[in-house]
C-alpha cells in the first residue's frame, strides 16, 4: 500500500515530468508498433517476390524467332519493343 502511495504522489508532484514520460512510452510504443507492421509488409513483400521468380521467363521452341527479334524486322532492323 505505501509503494502504491508513494508513486501516485510522486505522479503529483512532478506532473510535467509525469506527462512526458507517459508521452513518450506512447511514442515508443507507437514506433515499435509501425516498425513490426512495415517489417511485415516487407517480409510478405519479398515472399511473394520469391514465389513469382521466374514468372516472367518466355519458352520458346529451339530454331523459333523471338517476338523481339519479329519485332525488329518489322521496324527495319531496330529491336526497339515500341
Amino acid at each position: 500500500m505505501n509503494g502504491w502511495y508513494f508513486a501516485f504522489s510522486q505522479i503529483k508532484r512532478n506532473s510535467l515530468r509525469s506527462g512526458l514520460m507517459a508521452a513518450g512510452i506512447i511514442i515508443a510504443a507507437a514506433v515499435i508498433t509501425a516498425a513490426a507492421v512495415l517489417m511485415t509488409g516487407i517480409n510478405e513483400g519479398i515472399s511473394n517476390i520469391a514465389k513469382r521468380m521466374g514468372a516472367d521467363v518466355m519458352v520458346e521452341e529451339v530454331g523459333q524467332q523471338s517476338f523481339t527479334r519479329r519485332k525488329a524486322d518489322k521496324n527495319g532492323g531496330t529491336d526497339d519493343a515500341t
